[in-house]
């Protein structure tokens, strides 16, 4: 039960707090709804009458002011002018003056919380409440992001593990990796294009790479098939290295001549590895 005390700072007779802080936790306490056991008395007609603390229960949107002897809708008292929605619609006997005839109260409060204004208030109200704070925003929109980023980059790993494994598959075999003409419209754009092409058929990340994806980044074009080999290359002869370092071997070298003319030199590396057995 909120105490009567006149000076409390919720009584809808005191301003709004100014700071956007301190303006949510108002909003979050929700209306000021005092249970006295005596409400100031007005004469109306040859009756007196007052404010009943039962109107709280049929209306969960209503407040009283203990200081103006006054009603007041909380969420029209928030809200009436929030991003303009209520301009031109404004009810201020319930969210400035106050409303104090209580002969029509019951008719009055139906009518009010009908209206357009009182709806729109409701609905900057629930906005309101819902509404997340900006660093929460700003964190899940990073992190959002970061998880864009961490999905693409796991695909194109993938998709990467598979033009290395064509390009291993055309290396072993010692075959040619393109052909005269790459262009899209040539029937032999080269074994290493049209293994990807027969692949992108039968793998949908593949296809949806080709297809989808910039095609300033497909990762087929001449310079990425020499740099894939450069780099399988160079993978190879470190994990040569790392195999016979500190190791004896043997060197075995024959140089030959191609159909172009053109010198070929063959190095074999041999080494013996120890043998361990058990027992």
């Amino acid at each position: 039960m909120i105490k009567s005390n006149p000076d409390n700072p919720d009584d809808p007779a005191n301003l709004l707090p100014i700071s956007q802080l301190e303006r949510k936790d108002r909003v979050v306490r929700g209306p000021f709804q005092p249970k006295l056991k005596l409400y100031p008395r007005t004469k109306f007609g040859d009756r007196f009458r007052c404010f009943n603390k039962s109107w709280y229960e049929l209306f969960n949107w209503l407040e009283y002011s203990v200081k103006l002897d006054r009603a007041f809708c909380f969420p029209c008292r928030m809200f009436t002018n929030s991003s303009g929605i209520n301009a031109g619609h404004t009810e201020s006997t319930y969210s400035k003056v106050g409303f104090n005839n209580w002969k029509l109260a019951t008719t009055k409060f139906k009518a009010h919380q009908t209206s357009n204004t009182h709806l729109n208030s409701i609905t900057s109200l629930t906005n309101f409440l819902h509404l997340k704070p900006i660093d929460t925003v700003l964190d899940e929109e990073r992190e959002h992001i970061h998880s864009q980023k961490e999905q693409q980059r796991l695909k194109n790993r993938q998709i990467m593990q598979r033009l290395i494994d064509i390009t291993l598959c055309i290396g072993i075999g010692g075959r040619s990796f393109r052909g005269k003409n790459e262009k899209e419209t040539s029937y032999n754009k080269g074994l290493f294009k049209d293994i990807v092409t027969l692949l992108a058929k039968y793998d949908p990340l593949l296809k949806s790479h080709l297809e989808l994806g910039p095609k300033n980044a497909t990762y087929c074009s001449n310079i990425i098939q020499n740099d894939l080999i450069i780099s399988i290359s160079q993978v190879l002869k470190n994990q040569l290295k790392h195999k016979i370092e500190n190791k004896k071997i043997s060197i075995i070298a024959d140089e030959t001549s191609d159909l172009g003319h053109h010198e070929q030199l063959s190095i074999v590396l041999s080494n013996c590895n120890k043998m361990y057995r058990e027992g």
